[in-house]
């Protein structure tokens, strides 16, 4: 083979070679290519990667820390609800157990929300008091104190104490004392939240005390007023039956002067009502018929009224031991309650019945004996819801009241051992039902006769010592009439000296009869006890116009032999006079 094929084929195989290796190289820079390609794009894969983990990990972060902070949020929220759910549970509690009614108004007093005790305390139900004004339930004299007090307190958004009278639904009024606070709400509206307590047993303690401080000085002024009348009335009575000694009786000044005497007894009576009302817990008590007492009330209370009453009292009543003055007032008032129930005129009757209460009967009283006394009006009536509270120490339906309260009459007649009750129909009248004790075969205790034959003439030496001198002069011109030597004195100093010369000149008084009372000078129980020292054995008389003084009703204990009661009628000191020297 010649060189230069040979060379030429190798060339060429050569350059075949080098096509193919070059394109196994092309391939394998390819291959390597791709290989770098994707190797950088692992690395790119691997960075985004990393990256993608490194915000991966940030969220994570801030999830964990925003679900810290939702969580921390919602312990928060829960904790929040529990205390708002403590708080509804505390104030339900409270609203609804409490004896206080809680209520909350908007600024013009109208109700938006009443505790549901509010139908215990007041008998409306919640429901029929919202949206109604307070001012509506509150006592005519109230209102305008009230509405001042809660307009300055909404005004200063500030707390306050409000006394004021609320309206039961029966229509008897309530005390309250009202702790008020005016707040903002969120919607910067503004209302008003209170608390009411009934204080109605309170306002009674206080209105009682007041009432007994009351009394007390009226005691104190109707005592000395009653003393003084009782004076005059003393001096009026001796004289006026002084005079009628000398009077036939058959004569006109006779019937004259029996008038102006029985005057005087009426006058007497009004005294002793008076010291009733001063000195309640001094009662009298004695056994007497009733039938009289009730007449005379009831004639004397219905004086110039439109009212008539029908009488059907039954003979032969059982006796009752009785404070007369107590019961004629009951009476009285209870007339006068009837008489005001019918404006335009009416009939009352009056019924007393002697009967007994046996064992078992359904009834407050005891098993026993009694005089039952039913007054009967036809009247407007008391409604039926509240009949049964008018015997309450602050119940009252009047504006504006006259004599014992209907407490005060229900106290009297329970201190008496009865009973008072009550029936009524709305427009059908009232009846008032009395039941005393009574005590069949008691010995009646009546005055003794004031007929001028049952003076007694007398002898002796009297000794009076008074500070009136009316008194002084009309009981010696009494006395001398009867027949007895008479020496006055003035007071207490006076009637020791007189005394002591009586025994110095073996000339003493057989009884001396002394004043309680001296408005200048030494009084009834400083002279007897004087007295005493001179003359143990001495005979003294004590005359009062303080019929319940100690004293008086224990005269013995004091030193004296017997009592006159001013005002006395002549047939007392001549009685007590004959009893003595007897």
């Amino acid at each position: 083979m010649p060189l230069r094929l040979f060379f030429k084929t190798r060339i060429k195989k050569i350059e075949i070679e080098n096509r193919a290796l070059t394109a196994q190289v092309e391939k394998l820079t390819e291959s390597l290519t791709r290989a770098q390609q994707q190797s950088e794009n692992q690395k790119r894969l691997q960075h985004a990667h990393a990256r993608q983990e490194l915000l991966l990990n940030n969220k994570n972060t801030e999830l964990k820390k925003s679900t810290a902070s939702l969580q921390e949020q919602l312990e928060q929220l829960q904790a929040e609800n529990t205390w708002r759910y403590e708080i509804v549970q505390r104030f339900n509690a409270l609203a609804e157990y409490t004896q206080d009614l809680i209520c909350e108004t908007d600024i013009n007093g109208r109700h938006l929300y009443i505790s549901p005790n509010c139908s215990t305390i007041l008998g409306y139900s919640p429901d029929a008091l919202i949206g109604k004004p307070l001012s509506n339930f509150i006592h005519p004299d109230d209102v305008n104190k009230t509405v001042h007090t809660l307009r300055r307190i909404i005004d200063s958004l500030t707390a306050e104490q409000i006394l004021f009278r609320f309206q039961h639904q029966q229509g008897y009024w309530v005390w309250f004392e009202n702790s008020c606070a005016a707040f903002r709400c969120a919607d910067g509206t503004i209302r008003v939240i209170a608390i009411l307590r009934d204080i109605s047993q309170r306002k009674l303690a206080e209105d009682e005390l007041v009432m007994a401080q009351n009394l007390a000085s009226l005691g104190v002024l109707a005592g000395g007023i009653a003393h003084d009348f009782n004076n005059i009335l003393t001096a009026i009575l001796v004289n006026i039956s002084t005079a009628r000694m000398d009077i036939n009786e058959n004569d006109a000044p006779n019937a004259l002067l029996r008038n102006a005497q029985n005057a005087c007894h009426q006058a007497r009576d009004l005294t002793r009502k008076l010291l009733t009302f001063s000195q309640r817990d001094a009662s009298e008590k004695r056994a007497t018929t009733i039938a009289t007492l009730i007449k005379e009330t009831v004639e004397f209370t219905l004086q110039g009224s439109k009212v008539k009453c029908k009488f059907k009292l039954a003979d032969n009543l059982w006796p009752v031991e009785i404070d007369e003055a107590q019961i004629s007032q009951v009476l009285s008032d209870m007339i006068l309650n009837a008489d005001q129930a019918m404006p335009d005129g009416g009939t009352i009757k009056i019924q007393a019945e002697s009967t007994e209460q046996v064992a078992g009967d359904e009834s407050p009283l005891k098993p026993g004996k009694y005089v039952r006394i039913a007054i009967e009006d036809n009247g407007v009536g008391i409604p039926e819801s509240i009949i049964g509270q008018i015997f309450d120490p602050y119940f009252s339906t009047k504006i504006k009241c006259s004599g014992l309260s209907l407490a005060m009459c229900h106290s009297i007649i329970k201190n008496h051992g009865g009973h008072i009750a009550a029936a009524s129909q709305k427009g059908n009248g009232t009846g008032i039902f009395i039941y005393l004790p009574a005590t069949p075969g008691a010995q009646i205790e009546t005055d003794a006769t004031n007929e001028l034959g049952i003076l007694h003439q007398g002898s002796g030496r009297i000794l009076v010592m008074d500070d009136e001198i009316m008194v002084r002069s009309s009981i010696e011109k009494l006395l001398t009439r009867l027949g007895y030597s008479v020496i006055l004195a003035e007071n207490g100093e006076e009637a020791i000296e007189l005394y002591r010369e009586s025994l110095e000149n073996n000339d003493k008084f057989d009884v001396v009869i002394i004043d309680l009372t001296i408005a200048d000078g030494m009084g009834g129980l400083e002279t007897v006890s004087e007295l005493k020292g001179l003359d143990a054995e001495i005979k003294a008389i004590v005359a009062s116009g303080y019929e319940d003084a100690p004293e008086v009703r224990n005269f013995a204990d004091h030193g004296f032999a017997n009592v006159l009661k001013k005002p006395f009628e002549p047939w007392e000191v001549s009685q007590k006079l004959q009893a003595l020297l007897a």
